[in-house]
């Protein structure tokens, strides 16, 4: 993509070497967008809200040139945007590969059966052999496990997760 970009600008050239010249220009400006895509920042997109667009004639030109640019940048990260997002998934999955799925399975089994918040003392106290520290931190990332923090430190299901562990379990 970088490299058709940088003929496209070069097209007129009546230089002999172009295509070379484009192919290096490539090879240096590759990097240099995963360098500026690693540092770049992530926001949610935001909305803007007005009352009317601006429907002047410089108004209409800046609002083209803005999405053709958004369009072009989109492409340009497009890669290492990816590259990114399959390094992200290579950790996530080397960390669960190394989680303690027993102790995981067991704790959120007590918290299945018991059906209400379960405090951390009384899950060491059940399931003595678990590190009750380190399965929770581990399980943190699940989205129906609420971690209560008012008073004793608790653990319970949220209904929605409780009734998709049951309907998996029963078939």
């Amino acid at each position: 993509m970088v490299f058709v970009i940088a003929h496209a600008f070069t097209r007129d050239s009546q230089d002999p070497q172009i295509d070379t010249k484009c192919l290096w220009f490539t090879l240096v400006f590759i990097p240099l967008l995963f360098v500026v895509n690693r540092f770049m920042p992530r926001k949610e997109k935001e909305v803007y809200y007005h009352e009317e667009p601006d429907t002047s004639l410089a108004g209409s030109y800046l609002s083209r040139q803005k999405v053709k640019i958004s369009i072009l940048l989109w492409l340009l990260f497009t890669g290492p945007r990816l590259v990114d997002w399959v390094i992200y998934s290579f950790r996530r999955i080397s960390h669960l590969k190394r989680q303690d799925t027993h102790s995981c399975a067991a704790v959120l089994w007590l918290l299945l059966v018991k059906g209400k918040r379960v405090q951390f003392t009384d899950i060491q106290i059940e399931l003595d052999w678990v590190d009750v520290e380190k399965t929770m931190a581990e399980l943190a990332w699940m989205d129906g496990l609420l971690f209560i923090k008012t008073g004793p430190p608790a653990a319970s299901l949220s209904d929605d997760f409780r009734t998709e562990i049951r309907r998996d379990l029963i078939g």
